[in-house]
């Protein structure tokens, strides 16, 4: 997002969460529907990426459901991230989301 500013704020994070949650769902999609094995191998990154999670928090019950939860906010944060790369392309003015 302000990956372009010195100070580089969440870059990497918006990076990640665009790799997780958009580029390796369509790329496991369009590969189950050439070669079923592919979607298979693709899915095993998010299991890789859980279980990576849960070992670093220790391997309870919380670390792996932290995990999971991790690794799942990973699609909304990546549609979130191409919304707003959107709309920068499309030079829109973003509205503020106000709460009541």
């Amino acid at each position: 997002m302000h990956d372009s500013l010195p100070e580089r704020h969440r870059g990497q994070e918006v990076k990640r969460s665009i790799v997780l949650g958009f580029t390796i769902p369509i790329v496991t999609l369009v590969l189950g529907v050439f070669v079923n094995l592919w979607l298979f191998l693709c899915g095993l990154v998010y299991l890789a990426q859980i279980a990576r999670l849960a070992l670093q928090g220790g391997a309870t019950k919380v670390a792996w459901q932290s995990a999971l939860f991790f690794t799942l906010g990973k699609f909304p944060e990546a549609l979130g991230a191409l919304a707003y790369y959107k709309g920068r392309f499309l030079r829109k003015r973003s509205m503020l989301i106000e709460y009541k």
